[in-house]
């Protein structure tokens, strides 16, 4: 007797796309040209959460990396078996050399590109988070308290939410990860 195949749900937590690119030398106008083409393409998916492009200067000059941030796996899968994401990955074969990885949940703040393996522990991303998470709410509820006063409970908490969201993914998060580095990553040598 066959067992039935049973489908795997796809992950409905946020997944972290990072793709590192490795410039030949004196391409890298060629680069930016074509990132600005990648951030349009990307941005016209549904569940894209934005991109975020970094070079870690002076102790690897060559090489950038391509943060996509998307809402779910699904998300991701349709934009890496995109035709407008194969067009541009074979446009940047004429200027650079590519290696991705992908990672999802809150533990893709704190890892680092190229070292996916080296993640800090739970209890470091608990208390790393907390004080972010602080200081977004308060400003949340000082600021939005006069606007939303007398308001429903479900509509202010989702409006909360929503700002609170926002601030951690743009703001608090990636503020939290440069000033604790030295703590969250004690083995590794500051590069950001």
């Amino acid at each position: 007797m066959t067992q039935p195949i049973q489908e795997v749900p796809a992950k409905t937590e946020p997944v972290t796309l990072i793709e590192k690119r490795t410039l030949k030398p004196g391409h890298e106008h060629d680069f930016y040209a074509w990132v600005q083409r990648a951030v349009a393409a990307s941005e016209r998916f549904p569940g894209n959460q934005g991109v975020t492009i970094l070079t870690l200067g002076k102790e690897q000059p060559e090489d950038r990396y391509v943060i996509h941030r998307f809402a779910n796996e699904a998300a991701e899968q349709a934009w890496m078996q995109s035709e407008d994401r194969a067009k541009l990955v074979q446009e940047a074969v004429a200027f650079s050399t590519a290696s991705t990885q992908t990672s999802s949940g809150l533990a893709a703040w704190f890892t680092l590109p190229d070292r996916l393996e080296v993640s800090p522990p739970r209890w470091k991303l608990f208390l790393a988070i907390i004080p972010s998470a602080y200081l977004a709410s308060l400003l949340i509820i000082l600021v939005l308290d006069a606007f939303l006063h007398g308001w429903p409970l479900f509509i202010t908490n989702g409006i909360v939410t929503v700002c609170l969201a926002f601030l951690l993914t743009y703001v608090g998060l990636p503020l939290t990860t440069h000033l604790l580095h030295a703590w969250l990553y004690p083995q590794q040598k500051r590069i950001l």
